[in-house]
């Protein structure tokens, strides 16, 4: 491999400089199928032989170069122990989500852990959720574990990083707010108070802290998922799959 490309794959592990750069990499077979079969913008493509052999027809057309290297390099480039796909240094994304229905949105606030963040965003793919509102304390969505967790929902669902007391102010004031919050009503009990005709938008908090407490606020209501055990509290990925299981079945 190159050392200029294994220097800048190498940099991306940083925030900082992925921010610099507005560039991000994706690594592992699965991803990189995915961002083949959705057109997606590269700088380079930087595969395995076998790779190659197995999913770059002859006849496709690429805007950005594609070279073969071996897999000791992709391994010493990127943060998977195995890879002997390949990857993509991509640009950041500039395009709509895939899914076109707004009635349900998901906002997250202060998700630190990249993991959480991935599976959520791969749950809104599942769901068919458009676009997910990040606090701007959130983890980075092109943190390389979180694109590896949301395995290609990225790809189709829209991540925007804003001040989120701010468009509950300005941007979705026709929007039902839905908080999950310890202290909330049932979420059995949520259809008897919800307005079923308004599109709505759940509001997952901190893994430990919760929703802040201006946000817990501003809901029009806050739901608690009930508890049978002796638990803390439920991860937010496992939160979040209830309530979106939830409003979407009550559509």
């Amino acid at each position: 491999m190159n050392r200029k490309w294994l220097k800048l794959i190498r940099s991306l592990h940083q925030k900082k400089y992925r921010y610099e750069l507005r560039k991000f990499f994706i690594e592992g077979e699965k991803i990189l199928k995915e961002a083949i079969e959705y057109k997606v913008d590269g700088d380079i493509l930087l595969c395995s032989e076998q790779f190659y052999n197995e999913n770059i027809d002859a006849s496709q057309k690429f805007n950005f170069p594609v070279e073969i290297v071996k897999e000791d390099d992709l391994k010493k480039a990127g943060v998977l122990k195995t890879n002997n796909a390949g990857i993509m240094v991509c640009p950041f994304l500039e395009r709509e989500s895939y899914y076109k229905d707004r009635s349900l949105l998901l906002a997250l606030d202060d998700i630190r852990d990249p993991g959480n963040l991935g599976t959520i965003i791969r749950l809104a793919d599942w769901y068919g959720i458009p676009e997910i509102y990040c606090s701007k304390t959130c983890v980075d969505v092109y943190n390389p574990k979180a694109l590896a967790a949301s395995m290609g929902g990225f790809l189709r669902v829209k991540t925007s990083y804003v001040g989120l007391d701010e468009i509950i102010k300005t941007q979705i004031s026709d929007y039902q707010l839905i908080g999950s919050e310890l202290n909330g009503i049932s979420l059995k009990k949520v259809n008897d108070i919800i307005d079923g005709n308004k599109p709505k938008i759940i509001f997952i908090g901190n893994e430990s802290r919760g929703l802040s407490d201006s946000l817990a606020s501003s809901m029009d209501v806050n739901v608690r998922i009930d508890r049978f055990g002796e638990a803390e509290s439920l991860n937010a990925a496992m939160a979040t799959t209830l309530f979106l299981q939830h409003f979407k079945s009550i559509k």
